[in-house]
């Protein structure tokens, strides 16, 4: 499978312009889960029993907070306020006699990586907690730590106070080591398409999305994020290359998310989908499985960009819109799950190319 990474010739662009050819088969496993089930799926995901944090300055992330109905799976977060049954997890290996600051997550089995990683949820919006989605690789031999971690946290806030927290602010984030000088640490504002501060809805579904670029084969590792189908940031720095166990809970940092002052509020996802970076196929800028007219136009309007990402048009990850990109949505032009079938698409390409030499 072609990425992107190397730049085709004039020939080739030209070639392809003419003749379009059936993309390669496709080498790895999509995971697809819309929670449908009576249950959460024992062959995909573990239920997390875990702290981390510190000792002290949470109650972990346990089993009896996660719950699954109405193809949603919900995850509770127990604040200072809660005097309930549950009991959290200390962070040497006991139960807790209370159960505030208690969360939960759900990871999967197997490491994941690299490729998109893209949860549709409805996150939970308040001071003391934090939803998160993320993969993480970490290994200490009695040297240095390998830490390789992208992550997404919301809510977060526009400065370091623990104070005055937004819902148009997240952290994007990516990880080598655990230290912030081994790290790319973005606190990134929520926009629209038109790029307008958007607030999220705090009663409303969103999507939130990263795609991981890294591994052989890859001129320019990145990670880009996207909140409902918006690029926000791409990271360049400390871009991780070792797959990690990804996953997806509510959990209680210890102060700089703030206080908890609550009894319990909950995080509830309704699909999660890890695309392997063999499945992702360039040209498709909008992501939806498909390299059709609709990608054309997305990378028409962008075509000249110097500041792009994969939505827009950029396929070869160099941050811009241009030949190279065209003819890597040549080649594949006409590719779906459905239809994996050789297209004929000449003047529509030749159109562009002569639109694209006029500007120039």
């Amino acid at each position: 499978m072609t990425h992107g990474y190397e730049r085709p010739t004039a020939g080739l662009i030209l070639a392809a312009a003419i003749t379009l050819g059936t993309p390669p088969a496709q080498a790895a496993q999509t995971i697809v889960d819309g929670f449908n089930g009576s249950s959460i799926n024992a062959g995909i995901w573990e239920v997390r029993l875990a702290q981390w944090g510190g000792p002290g300055r949470n109650g972990g992330v346990i089993p009896e907070n996660v719950s699954i109905a109405d193809g949603i799976v919900s995850i509770d977060g127990n604040g200072d306020l809660y005097t309930g049954p549950k009991r959290g997890w200390n962070a040497n290996g006991y139960r807790e006699d209370h159960g505030r600051r208690s969360g939960g997550a759900i990871r999967t089995r197997e490491p994941q990586g690299p490729g998109r990683f893209e949860v549709r949820m409805k996150p939970v919006f308040e001071d003391g907690v934090t939803t998160a989605m993320w993969t993480f690789f970490y290994n200490f031999n009695g040297g240095d730590v390998i830490n390789h971690e992208i992550d997404i946290e919301l809510l977060n806030r526009q400065s370091p106070s623990p104070t005055g927290f937004r819902s148009d602010y997240t952290t994007m984030n990516t990880w080598l080591g655990e230290s912030s000088s081994q790290a790319n640490l973005q606190r990134v504002s929520i926009i629209d398409e038109q790029g307008d501060p958007a607030p999220q809805d705090l009663d409303e579904f969103h999507t939130y999305r990263f795609d991981w670029f890294a591994g052989e084969g890859v001129t320019y590792p990145r990670v880009e994020f996207y909140v409902d189908g918006v690029h926000h940031y791409t990271s360049r720095e400390f871009v991780p290359t070792i797959p990690g166990q990804f996953t997806v809970g509510l959990w209680f940092p210890f102060n700089w998310a703030g206080q908890p002052d609550f009894v319990t509020r909950t995080l509830e996802i309704d699909r999660v989908a890890i695309t392997p970076l063999a499945n992702i196929i360039p040209g498709d800028a909008n992501a939806d499985g498909n390299v059709n007219l609709t990608d054309l136009s997305l990378l028409a309007t962008n075509f000249g960009s110097t500041e792009a990402a994969w939505s827009l048009g950029d396929f070869s990850g160099d941050g811009n819109v241009d030949l190279v990109d065209l003819s890597f949505f040549a080649s594949n032009f006409g590719h779906s799950a459905s239809t994996p079938e050789p297209v004929t698409f000449s003047l529509a390409l030749l159109g562009l190319l002569a639109s694209t030499r006029q500007r120039s």
